[in-house]
């Protein structure tokens, strides 16, 4: 396909393990955003997400200014440069944190109230594990707490791809994916495979809800939805 970007959005269902126990966090359905580029890179994405949530921001303030004031209770921070990084194994290490949610909390105690990043996370096999840096080529956005919610945001989520099926299969197996159940997927890139194996694309995915409760400081992600489903929940109508 000669197609460089894909854009799409689509309804989502979660079965992750354990969604209960972060309420907070999580939203059985939900409303997602994703984006792929051909040849982008992890250097790539972090530079464009920073441009985006900064566009983002300003975009806000500039024509939504009275409606954020009404709701969060004054305008979006003035974003000025790149969103700042931290790495999550190199933080957990440094400061002694268990965990990557540990480390987000951390992280937002840091920015002086500004959305910022955290990378390096430990997760699906199609994240790219760099050998020679020692490192998972992915990113997360996140805004702090606020208000009533005492825990940090993450609203997008992406990666460098895994480079090659190799690199791609020997991971999938290190997390204990089914490999039987994606027989198909390897079947059809090996069928477009032009010699080299590789793999090379990069792209993230932004949940509107989150996104929407992070920016208007609302006490519940649950609150973003006419008719919320709660995780794992009960509701009455």
């Amino acid at each position: 396909s000669p197609v460089e970007k894909v854009f799409w959005a689509s309804p989502n269902i979660r079965m992750e393990m354990k969604v209960a126990e972060k309420q907070y966090k999580y939203t059985t359905e939900f409303m997602q955003v994703d984006f792929e580029k051909r040849d982008a890179t992890y250097a790539d994405m972090l530079e464009m997400l920073s441009v985006m949530v900064k566009g983002l921001y300003s975009h806000l303030n500039e024509n939504h200014g009275q409606a954020l004031e009404e709701i969060r209770g004054e305008l979006l921070p003035e974003l000025s440069g790149p969103l700042a990084v931290y790495d999550a194994a190199e933080t957990k290490s440094a400061e002694n944190l268990a965990s990557d949610d540990a480390v987000e909390k951390w992280a937002a105690t840091q920015t002086e109230g500004k959305p910022f990043m955290v990378v390096n996370l430990k997760r699906e096999a199609y994240d790219c594990y760099d050998p020679d840096l020692g490192k998972y080529l992915n990113y997360d956005v996140v805004l702090p707490p606020c208000n009533s919610n005492p825990n940090p945001v993450e609203c997008l989520s992406g990666a460098e791809r895994t480079r090659s099926i190799p690199e791609l299969r020997q991971r999938m197996l290190d997390l204990g994916y089914p490999l039987e159940y994606f027989a198909p997927f390897f079947d059809l890139f090996a069928s477009l495979d032009k010699g080299n194996g590789r793999i090379a694309c990069a792209g993230a995915g932004f949940g509107i809800e989150r996104l929407t409760y992070g920016i208007l400081r609302l006490k519940s992600v649950h609150e973003a939805y006419p008719f919320p489903r709660l995780a794992e929940s009960k509701i009455a109508i």
